[in-house]
């Protein structure tokens, strides 16, 4: 495998989707404001390099309320603009994305874009800001002023005059100008709302992913994601580094290659990451889940396949992670697959995860030692649900493994 050639567009919008998972659907916010972004920096002629920050920042700018609970979330979408409770809590979500981002070695440049991204032109004009900030919150309240049951081109006039109304007070003139004249066609509205235009606005776009991320790129946004996915619970902290270490160590000892191992890295990073689409309220519940809550739970790994697929690659690491939950007698989920679907990988994955699981905090119980944690794998062996072959290294080695998850991935 050749983690090398993947394009860094397509790496950045796929994953984006995580940040738009809802219980039942996919939001596009981000993606919708990348098309208005994107819209009114060509009207500004904005120069190649920064259009390619606008574009991989508008992708990214709630990257800091993704691990929010659901309700601090969906209220990012409140539309009165002067709400002080409001500006508050766009603040803060920005200056979360901020300190993600800026210890990212490939989105550090991205950080101060999104850190200002909600900040008021005639509060903020004589301060260092830059265009695509401005640009960025432009874009962010336009996408949430239109209303998803009513014909778009029966309310762009009202969310020009309502976006023009704060043009030198909360926007910056020139960005509003820019979008009057990008708003005068009926295409720039259409292509919000089309989702067919999805493909043609890619292609137009993927030049902006011609230098492609190295290996260790990769591994480091996926450090990121599982940073986002394991702060959504708190009781998940570390658990997709840890499941990725112990799925590292497993495949170590089963003899996987350079190249499988930091696939294998990635996999165990990211397995978790269609958790994003579960409500906190079903994650941190200590009762019984009824029939909804495991109907929202089963629904993780679904999400985790198809965002991981999306990209050049990856589609055996996309395996290995989303085929967690799958069992060798096809009863897993949610594909239900059987053993000859399941490759040694997505066994290891498999493995490693309920490892990690039984060893922490859950909201019903508390973390098993390790012979009660024995017990209950090797059960799931005896039932056929995985991989006998994969638990007996395991347990030849679980004082080693459980050293080893201290390190670092």
């Amino acid at each position: 495998m050749h983690i090398y050639r993947i394009n860094s567009f397509n790496l950045i919008k796929s994953l984006s989707l995580s940040l738009e998972l809802l219980s039942s659907n996919l939001s596009y916010h981000h993606w919708r404001v990348a098309i208005i972004a994107i819209a009114i920096a060509n009207e500004m002629e904005l120069p190649y390099q920064r259009k390619t920050r606008l574009l991989y920042a508008s992708l990214l700018h709630d990257i800091g309320a993704a691990s929010s609970d659901w309700n601090s979330k969906l209220n990012l979408r409140y539309k009165n603009l002067k709400e002080k409770i409001v500006q508050k809590r766009y603040l803060e979500h920005a200056y979360r994305g901020y300190l993600l981002l800026k210890k990212s070695r490939c989105f550090r440049d991205l950080a101060d874009i999104v850190l200002h991204h909600h900040d008021e032109w005639e509060k903020t004009k004589d301060e260092d800001i830059s265009l695509e900030s401005r640009i960025l919150h432009v874009a962010d309240r336009i996408e949430v002023s239109i209303k998803a049951n009513e014909y778009i081109l029966l309310q762009s006039d009202d969310i020009i005059k309502r976006i023009c109304s704060y043009s030198g007070t909360v926007f910056q003139p020139e960005v509003i100008e820019a979008f009057v004249q990008a708003a005068r066609k009926e295409s720039f509205w259409l292509n919000i709302v089309e989702r067919s235009y999805e493909k043609v606005f890619e292609k137009e776009n993927c030049y902006y992913g011609y230098l492609p991320y190295t290996d260790t790129d990769i591994v480091d946004i996926a450090k990121l994601f599982a940073k986002i996915i394991d702060q959504y619970s708190s009781f998940t902290f570390n658990h997709s580094y840890n499941v990725s270490r112990i799925a590292v160590y497993l495949a170590q000892k089963k003899g996987f290659s350079s190249d499988e191992l930091k696939s294998m890295i990635i996999a165990g990073l990211l397995h978790d990451i269609g958790k994003l689409s579960v409500p906190n309220s079903v994650l941190d519940n200590p009762n019984k889940l009824n029939t909804k809550d495991y109907a929202l739970i089963r629904q993780h790994t679904y999400y985790t396949y198809r965002i991981l697929q999306q990209i050049d690659g990856f589609g055996q690491i996309a395996e290995w992670a989303a085929y967690h939950h799958e069992h060798l007698d096809g009863s897993g989920y949610p594909f239900h697959l059987q053993a000859d679907a399941l490759s040694l990988g997505a066994r290891i994955v498999a493995v490693a995860d309920i490892a990690v699981a039984l060893q922490e905090n859950r909201p019903y119980r508390n973390g098993m030692d390790i012979e009660k944690t024995k017990s209950i794998i090797g059960g799931l062996v005896k039932d056929n649900k995985i991989d006998g072959s994969i638990v007996e290294i395991l347990f030849d080695n679980f004082n080693d493994i459980l050293d080893h998850i201290h390190q670092n991935v």
